[in-house]
């Protein structure tokens, strides 16, 4: 078998970062089973730049409530922290009872348990930053809209940087 940079000579590839593009896709083609294991490691490091995101969405939305951004930061580390040890138990009732065995129950559970979360921080938004109905249920729905967006571009971000790591 022919090695990467081989394969990119005669391909043609001459530019110093379109090679390392291509000659990290290879590997990561030839070594897929290796992979998955190595990215999702990578996502960790990911969820762990998702809280400072969160902390500063929720500065931009209160901004008049001259909180300090660590005062956001810690709940924003709260909410996670609510977040996955409800996930970690779902995961492991699902696990010992084997519920994804069950179609109903592997549907149904995810689904309860994540509409659980999101209103769990509809709620801790307004004991936390004490504002009407209202104005929370607006700035939870801009809050939701750009940490997935800022989710989708972290995701995007940490399998890029973990496709030129690997």
């Amino acid at each position: 078998t022919r090695s990467s940079a081989e394969l990119a000579d005669q391909k043609g590839i001459t530019g110093k970062v379109d090679r390392l593009i291509f000659q990290q896709a290879i590997k990561v083609v030839t070594h897929a089973d290796n992979f998955g294991p190595y990215a999702l490691g990578q996502l960790v490091w990911m969820v762990i730049l998702m809280m400072p995101a969160l902390a500063l969405i929720l500065k931009l939305l209160y901004v008049r409530r001259k909180r300090y951004f660590v005062e956001h930061l810690v709940f924003s580390f709260h909410y996670h922290a609510f977040s996955f040890w409800i996930v970690s138990i779902m995961l492991l009732v699902m696990h010992f009872t084997n519920g994804w065995e069950n179609e109903a129950a592997a549907t149904l559970v995810p689904i309860t348990v994540t509409l659980g979360i999101l209103i769990y921080l509809f709620i801790a938004m307004r004991r936390v930053y004490k504002q009407g109905f209202f104005k929370t249920f607006i700035k939870y729905n801009i809050l939701n809209f750009a940490y997935m967006m800022i989710f989708s571009l972290f995701l995007a971000l940490t399998l890029a940087i973990s496709t030129l790591m690997f």
